[in-house]
C-alpha cells in the first residue's frame, strides 16, 4: 500500500513539474520587434579603393616591429574576426582576448575598457602598442612609405599643403593608414542569422512564423533571454549589447582598469574623430567595469569573456547561474536557477544569432575604381 501511495505521489509530482514547465514554455513576453531589427539599407560604406587598401593593410605582417604580426593574426576571419586563443599574442603576450570585429560601424565604444570612441583611433592603438604591433609613429609611416609607395605619394600630393616637416608628413600618412583600416573594419557586417530572418518575417506578418534555424526551441530560448534570465537588461536590441560598462565578476577583474581608459580617451587627439556629436565622458567609473560584448556569432568567437577564460557558451551560462560574489556587481547578475530545458533552449537561441560575415567592399568591387 505504501509503495502504491509513493508511486502515485511520484507520478503526481512529475506531472505537476511537467505541467509547470509546459506552462512556462507557453508564456510569451511582449517586446518591441523593431528594436531587434537592423535596417541594413543605411549601412555606411567608404569607396572601394579605401576599403581595398585597408584590407591589404589589415593582413600585412610588415606593419609590426618583427614583421610577423598583422591585424589578422588576432582577428581571424574564420572566427568572425576574433581570436581563438584565450589571451591574444602580438609581438608579446597581451592581457586580454581580442573581441570580434563585426558590426563595428554601430559601435559606440571600442576595446574592452572603452579607451577609444571611434574606429580611426581604435585601429591606431594596437599598431603603437608595445605588446601588439610594437610600432612608433615614425616606423609606421616609414613602413607605409616603403611598401605602399604609390599610395603614400598620392596621399602626400593630395594634401592641401605639402609640409616639409617630417613629423607632420608622418602624421598625415598614419592618419590615412588608420582611415583605410577603419574603412575595412567598418565594412564587416554579420546581420543575416536565422534570428534575423525570423524577426524580418515577424515584423512583416505580425506573428512568429518559424524559419530554418529558428524554431520553437529557439523561440522559447528567446523568451528565457527576455524574461527569467534577464539577459536583455544588458544584451537587448539588435546588436545584443547596450554598449555600456558593468562589473560582472565572471572573469579576472585585474586585467581591466576603466578609469585609466577614460583618462586615455580624454587625452586622445583623435577623440570623436568623424563624429557629429561627441559623447560626454563619465566623471568616474568602477575600475573593474568592462564593456558589454555583442552576442552575435558566438559559435565562432570562443573562448569568451575579456580574459578568454570561458571555453564554451555553456560555461558562460553556468557562470551566470552561480556568479562569484563581487562587490558592486551588476544587480541583474544573480543566481538564475534555470532548469535544463530553459538552459538548453537559451543556448540554442544564442546559436541562432550566427551569421556569415559579409565584407561590404566586395559588392563595390568593379564599380568604383581606385583613385590612384
Amino acid at each position: 500500500m505504501l509503495k502504491l501511495i509513493f508511486s502515485l505521489s511520484l507520478v503526481g509530482t512529475l506531472l505537476f513539474v511537467g505541467y509547470a514547465m509546459w506552462t512556462e514554455r507557453q508564456k510569451t513576453i511582449t517586446f518591441d520587434v523593431s528594436a531587434y531589427r537592423v535596417d541594413d539599407s543605411h549601412l555606411q560604406m567608404a569607396d572601394y579603393s579605401l576599403i581595398s587598401l585597408g584590407k591589404r593593410l589589415f593582413h600585412d605582417p610588415r606593419l609590426s616591429q618583427n614583421q610577423e604580426v598583422s591585424c589578422a593574426s588576432c582577428h581571424k576571419l574564420e572566427h568572425s574576426f576574433a581570436d581563438s586563443e584565450p589571451v591574444s599574442l602580438g609581438i608579446k603576450k597581451t592581457f586580454v582576448n581580442a573581441p570580434p570585429l563585426i558590426n563595428m560601424q554601430f559601435q559606440k565604444w571600442f576595446f574592452w575598457d572603452g579607451r577609444a570612441d571611434n574606429l580611426v583611433s581604435q585601429v591606431l592603438q594596437p599598431l603603437m602598442n608595445p605588446r601588439e604591433h610594437g610600432l612608433t609613429p615614425q616606423s609606421l609611416a616609414e613602413t607605409f612609405r616603403i611598401h605602399y609607395e604609390s599610395e603614400a605619394d598620392f596621399i602626400l600630393k593630395k594634401a592641401t599643403k605639402i609640409n616639409a616637416n617630417r613629423s607632420i608628413r608622418d602624421q598625415q600618412l598614419n592618419l590615412e593608414v588608420a582611415k583605410a583600416l577603419a574603412a575595412y573594419v567598418n565594412s564587416l557586417v554579420a546581420l543575416e542569422s536565422p534570428f534575423d530572418r525570423f524577426m524580418a518575417n515577424y515584423q512583416a506578418n505580425d506573428e512568429p512564423n518559424f524559419v530554418e534555424g529558428f524554431g520553437p526551441d529557439e523561440w522559447h530560448g528567446f523568451q528565457v533571454f527576455l524574461g527569467k534570465a534577464r539577459c536583455a537588461s544588458c544584451h537587448g536590441g539588435a546588436l545584443f549589447t547596450d554598449q555600456d560598462f558593468y562589473v560582472t565578476g565572471l572573469a579576472s577583474e585585474h586585467r581591466i582598469h576603466r578609469p585609466d581608459a577614460i583618462q586615455t580617451l580624454s587625452q586622445d587627439p583623435l577623440r570623436c574623430f568623424g563624429k557629429d556629436d561627441c559623447t560626454e565622458l563619465p566623471e568616474s567609473s568602477h575600475p573593474m567595469s568592462v564593456r558589454t560584448p555583442t552576442l552575435r556569432n558566438l559559435v565562432h568567437t570562443a573562448p569568451y569573456l575579456h580574459d578568454g577564460s570561458a571555453p564554451t557558451i555553456r560555461d558562460v551560462l553556468y557562470r551566470y547561474m552561480r556568479p562569484r560574489p563581487v562587490e558592486d556587481r551588476h544587480q541583474d547578475i544573480t543566481n538564475l536557477y534555470l532548469n535544463a530545458l530553459e538552459l538548453n533552449n537559451l543556448e540554442k537561441f544564442l546559436v541562432s544569432l550566427t551569421s556569415p560575415v559579409r565584407e561590404l567592399g566586395e559588392q563595390l568591387e568593379g564599380k568604383t575604381q581606385p583613385s590612384h
